[in-house]
């Protein structure tokens, strides 16, 4: 039963039962009584003789308290009476001297979960009571993991850094071990309770900067700059003090958890307020993430509250993992729809480039690119000052070939006078200008290096020609130098090389 400690100090819980030496022995020796608390000292007697303490002499790691603990304690069976009774008190922390501003008034527990047989049984049922919650924590873990996995995989694989991911990545696994940390289960795998009590609240301090970060990258909602960054800079401040203070032993640290849990749910109704905003502005119903996101604010809100305000709840987060794990399940999958969109659009829109800028058949670039690059270079020379040649490269005969030996064999042969010209000049410098001829574009080459090209290219066309029975291939390659003094445009200089080659074609 539950009955008030007449010595104990205000606010002391007392659980008092009375057990059966016959009973003890029927069971082979005495069970053991489990049970787990936070920050709480525990006195155990029996028959009003000390037999266990927690807290009361032990090193103090967060201020002047000790984090989650869980207590077995077995019972004797070799007391002379039939019977026997066990009394176990909850007390307060900060009951010194020292810690008197904080200790005064009434300090309320709460009332742990009492288990009662094997340390087997006991464990077993400890493990069942938090079998869900850690369950839904480890999911969140995964697919923050699973982020984190495919930002490493798109970086070796592509070279290419998926910030969505890596920012969804890093809240996902805050949010999952935090949540694990608080489900209980995390107190079977690591006995040091200051590491467990600081960890959960640090992870609830910086959660705030990845989400807010994340919601930034990727603008998946429109958002108030100013607040978004005041939360942030909050969020990096809140972790300072988490850390500081947890080594200052005249402060508890449940007020700074409380400080932190109470500026958490002020940044709550700015991401409710956020997301309700972007649905309103758009005229239209929330999306599913979005529904989802408000829900677990609001779920959140409610855990904070019970956690609280009386009558209190040692779970901090009981509602609000399972609405986070469908959130993130949900917004994960829309995450990765959304990148593969992009790609999907991406590839796309580099296949259309390509085919306005490259030409299909030669590999060289288009008559719009040899535009556009004309007009950056006159953007640039009205800085640098740099020489523009330009050398027209046409196929007299290309006609011919087409109606003697079918458009397989032009085509062949616009291939084979590509290939010609980048074994002279490079790829980037060759466009095809229109049918039959093709320009290459020049920037700040000497003239008799550009002369010498054209007598390679003339050399190498003669020794194509007499090597092949399919028919010659006959050029005409003239280049021009472009002067602001002869030509008032490009357009002009362009004519006049045209021209140029005209006359040296009537000349073949």
């Amino acid at each position: 039963m539950v009955m008030p400690s007449s010595t104990a100090p205000k606010g002391t819980i007392a659980l008092e039962r009375n057990f059966s030496v016959t009973e003890l022995q029927s069971t082979g020796g005495g069970p053991t009584i489990f049970f787990r608390t936070t920050n709480t000292m525990v006195l155990i007697r029996v028959n009003d003789n000390y037999m266990y303490s927690y807290g009361l002499f032990g090193k103090s790691y967060v201020g002047n308290e000790y984090g989650s603990a869980l207590h077995f304690f077995r019972l004797p069976h070799f007391y002379p009476n039939d019977s026997f009774t066990v009394n176990i008190e909850f007390s307060p922390l900060f009951q010194s001297e020292e810690n008197s501003f904080f200790s005064h008034g009434a300090q309320t527990l709460i009332t742990p979960k009492i288990y009662f047989g094997s340390k087997a049984a006991c464990l077993m049922a400890y493990i069942r009571s938090c079998f869900f919650p850690s369950a839904a924590s480890a999911s969140i873990i995964l697919v923050g993991l699973m982020s984190l996995i495919l930002t490493a995989s798109f970086w070796i694989l592509h070279r290419k850094y998926t910030r969505d991911f890596c920012y969804w990545g890093i809240f996902s696994l805050i949010v999952g071990f935090g949540f694990f940390i608080e489900s209980g289960m995390a107190d079977l795998f690591v006995p040091n309770a200051f590491l467990r009590y600081f960890a959960a609240t640090f992870m609830l301090a910086i959660l705030p900067e990845f989400f807010l970060m994340y919601v930034r990258t990727s603008k998946v909602v429109s958002y108030n700059t100013k607040l978004c960054n005041f939360f942030i800079m909050q969020s990096i401040v809140n972790a300072f003090i988490v850390i500081v203070c947890a080594f200052l032993p005249r402060l508890p640290f449940s007020y700074v958890r409380n400080y932190i849990i109470i500026c958490h749910a002020v940044y709550l109704f700015f991401v409710i307020a956020m997301f309700v905003n972007n649905s309103v502005s758009l005229s239209q119903w929330p999306t599913i993430p979005s529904a989802l996101v408000i829900v677990t604010s609001v779920m959140i809100l409610v855990d904070f509250t019970l956690y609280l305000v009386p009558p209190y709840t040692s779970d901090l987060f009981a509602f609000s993992r399972y609405a986070m794990l469908l959130y993130l399940i949900t917004r994960s999958v829309e995450v990765i729809n959304d990148f593969f969109s992009t790609q999907i659009l991406t590839a796309r829109e580099e296949m259309y480039r390509t085919v306005v800028v490259r030409d299909s058949l030669t590999g060289v670039h288009t008559r719009p690119a040899f535009w556009h690059f004309q007009k950056e270079f006159f953007t640039k020379n009205a800085i640098s000052n740099d020489r523009l040649s330009l050398v027209l490269c046409e196929i007299l005969n290309l006609k011919q070939i087409n109606e003697k030996n079918g458009y397989e064999e032009g085509d062949e042969a616009l291939k084979t006078t590509s290939q010609i010209l980048k074994l002279n000049f490079s790829s980037e410098q060759i466009y095809r200008i229109n049918g039959s001829c093709f320009g290459v574009l020049l920037v700040d080459m000497d003239e008799d290096v550009i002369q010498k090209k054209i007598r390679a290219i003339e050399d190498i066309i003669d020794d194509y020609n007499s090597n092949q029975d399919l028919g010659d291939i006959r050029l005409a390659l003239v280049t021009n130098v472009f002067s602001t003094s002869h030509y008032v445009s490009f357009d002009h200089f362009l004519t006049a090389t045209q021209e140029k080659l005209n006359e040296y074609r009537k000349l073949l």
